[in-house]
């Protein structure tokens, strides 16, 4: 029957869930003026899910969850009365474009004959500083043809062509620390290896098992899974472009297995079956950087940021394929400008690092990085002006203010990192100043930050041998000693700095109060981060470390109070607001202690941790 004229056309909102109570709320405030319902099959919530749903006016219908999504997916389209759907999960976020309205886009849909609109979907992780992209079919016609298929991965089927929608989609689910993966992992695994089971020649289910070890860094078990994918797919003559994914996680595995000629070939085989592709391309610029292919850098970085700069602007043809490597840009810069400086091209080097900076989320390390990479092309002078920026965006008194936490990567866990440059780095920390105490310092951090710990040990001690009185060296040694364990060396070290003028350091004390808090020397901790303070009284997780020690001694009062002082002082709010929740945990008062951890969310609505707890106490104590 044909519609009249004018008619808009309307929208249903369908989700699944099952206490998602932390996300809930700014998932559906991000829909629900662009919607005419809200539908929520809820699985078995026992938190406020339910009241939070409601209160946006959601029609909610309860199912027992069967471990099967595709069952739930399409319970939830069943009793939808737009004639559009539109799924979303409860941690995501839509996101309207401003060019032009949802609404617009599903008129002009109804007037093309589209049958489903997709979305760009942006996976947040590593707590923001990464974003992996994928089109999703997100809003289709509800005319009882289209469903899901799929218990664990589900996908859709039965619509007839498709377009883009210019508005997208924020996944935080991503992005919740590595317990909750953990756990998601080992759910998902499971499902997986039972689809497997039952049907082996199922390519879909070794794509996805395969993405799975591979978030886990299972190196080993990844490629196995993603080789049987390959396998599967040209046997059976697939042409989906999605399992182009299986290709680039069996060059990722070979990159962290060292196996490069077989990621090479693995990458031309995706190449000639798929074409171009961002993943491909910044894969095999990664292999021509190991190589020290400088030309090979040029021609497939270049290739790499085209193709990047067609996808954001949606000049690419929708094919479904994740983007793994979106936020890549700038570490391709990095290496291409290393490759100008190796085919001797300054200025085209100092444009490529100029532009990284631009969107690099670590500055120092961009710019430690380009001044080791100009040190060794001989450009000194240049190199001291990338060398000292570095120092300026990150000294040694700031970097190392809280040595008990590693913030080092794990060489083999990101094949995208500089650690295979760390020959290079080593050596040239001693090229870039004459000075050589300060060159070995250099030394030990490019070494530090490339994993080689044992040997950054052996640079700080050096440096101290050369200058007593080196702040950054006692402070990065004693942090190395720290997370080795060796708590009494750490202290036997900074004991040594005591000798000098350093015990006026703020960062001396800091990390003196540190080694004294682990050690359970409580009063000598205490007294060294309160001269700290005194020293310092702007410095931020003073206050926190000292409530940390009153609470290692139940002296809850004073904990309260210095947490206090740390929001009050505008320090590290956040820890502190959620260390506060946790004191209001061992006291049994957990109506507190949600205050203070949606506090924390009000601050950050993005805080993992927070939402974590809250997600804990509601399981916890029904509330």
């Amino acid at each position: 029957m044909k519609r009249k004229k004018g008619k808009p056309p309307t929208l249903s909102v369908c989700m699944i869930v099952k206490n998602e109570e932390v996300f809930l709320g700014s998932c559906l405030k991000s829909v629900v003026d662009h919607v005419d319902e809200i539908i929520i099959v809820d699985t078995g919530s026992t938190d406020r899910t339910v009241e939070i749903a409601k209160g946006f006016g959601a029609r909610v219908y309860h199912h027992p969850w069967q471990d099967d999504f595709s069952l739930h997916r399409n319970q939830s389209i069943s009793y939808a009365k737009g004639r559009w759907i539109f799924i979303i999960d409860a941690d995501e976020e839509y996101r309207a474009s401003s060019q032009r309205s949802l609404r617009e886009e599903l008129a002009m849909a109804e007037k093309q004959g589209i049958e489903a609109l997709s979305m760009r979907l942006e996976n947040s992780c590593n707590e923001g500083k990464e974003t992996v992209c994928l089109d999703s079919i997100r809003i289709f016609r509800a005319n009882g043809r289209i469903r899901y298929e799929g218990i664990v991965h589900n996908y859709l089927l039965g619509f007839k062509n498709h377009a883009a929608s210019l508005g997208r989609i924020i996944h935080y689910g991503y992005d919740q620390g590595p317990e909750a993966a953990r756990k998601k992992f080992e759910r998902t695994a499971t499902l997986l290896r039972k689809q497997i089971e039952e049907n082996p020649e199922n390519a879909l289910a070794h794509l996805y098992l395969s993405n799975s070890y591979a978030s886990m860094n299972q190196n080993e078990e990844a490629l196995r899974e993603s080789l049987t994918t390959v396998e599967l797919v040209e046997t059976q003559q697939i042409t989906h472009k999605q399992y182009l994914k299986a290709y680039y996680t069996a060059a990722r595995s070979y990159i962290q297995l060292q196996r490069l000629d077989e990621a090479e070939r693995i990458c031309r085989r995706a190449l000639s079956r798929y074409g171009n592709h961002i993943d491909i391309f910044a894969t095999q610029t990664m292999i021509r950087l190991i190589k020290k292919d400088w030309t090979g850098i040029i021609d497939f970085g270049s290739r790499y940021r085209e193709a990047l700069a067609h996808y954001r602007k949606h000049e690419i043809n929708l094919d479904m394929v994740e983007i793994a490597t979106y936020s890549e840009e700038w570490k391709i810069c990095c290496w291409m400008g290393m490759a100008k400086l190796g085919l001797g091209d300054l200025e085209g080097a100092e444009t490529l690092y100029a532009r990284a900076l631009e969107i690099t989320p670590d500055k120092a390390f961009l710019c430690r990085q380009a001044g080791i990479s100009l040190s060794e092309a001989g450009h000194p002078d240049r190199a001291r002006f990338y060398m000292e920026e570095a120092h300026r965006l990150a000294p040694p008194s700031i970097e190392v203010q809280n040595p008990s936490a590693s913030s080092h990567e794990e060489p083999a866990r990101n094949a995208y990192n500089s650690s295979d440059q760390a020959p290079e780095v080593a050596e040239n920390g001693l090229r870039l100043f004459p000075d050589h105490s300060e060159s070995y310092f250099h030394k030990g951090m490019a070494l530090e930050k490339a994993g080689r710990v044992s040997e950054a040990e052996d640079a700080y001690r050096e440096t101290i041998k050369r200058n007593n009185s080196h702040v950054g060296a006692y402070n990065n040694l004693a942090g190395i000693l720290l997370r080795r364990n060796e708590d009494h060396e750490a202290l036997r070290i900074l004991q040594t700095a005591s000798n000098t003028s350093m015990m006026n350091h703020p960062a001396i004390r800091y990390t003196l109060g540190l080694v004294h808090s682990v050690l359970g020397n409580h009063t000598e901790a205490l007294e060294h981060f309160d001269k700290t303070l005194e020293l310092a009284p702007g410095l931020k997780k003073v206050n926190i470390q000292k409530a940390i020690i009153f609470l290692k001694i139940s002296e809850f009062d004073n904990a309260i109070k210095c947490l206090k002082s740390e929001i009050e002082n505008r320090g590290d709010i956040i820890p502190a607001l959620i260390t506060l929740g946790e004191i209001s945990l061992r006291l049994g008062d957990s109506s507190q202690a949600l205050h203070y951890f949606h506090e924390a969310i009000s601050v950050d609505p993005d805080n993992i941790t927070a939402k974590k707890h809250i997600q804990s106490i509601n399981s916890t104590y029904g509330q």
